[in-house]
């Protein structure tokens, strides 16, 4: 598993790639998640937290973020 496949990483936080949501989210609900699949999605967690928390225009500011570095990485 390589970091561009499965997460996008920018601005200090981890996200999932939204061209690959399911892969960790799989192996951690049926499969036998790894300590990297596990480390990530505490990663998913602490950024959806601290998004959530955002003004709304930050947190808009943000996902357009998010979703520019998912296309960058295409």
């Amino acid at each position: 598993m390589t970091e561009a496949q499965h997460w996008v990483s920018f601005d200090g936080m981890t996200w999932p790639n939204p061209d690959d949501p399911t892969e960790v989210q799989w192996r951690i609900q049926y499969g036998n998640p790894a300590r990297e699949d596990l480390a990530a999605a505490v990663s998913f967690m602490a950024a959806y937290s601290q998004l959530i928390r955002l003004p709304r225009r930050t947190r808009e500011a943000r996902i357009r973020s998010i979703r520019k570095a998912t296309e960058a990485q295409r």
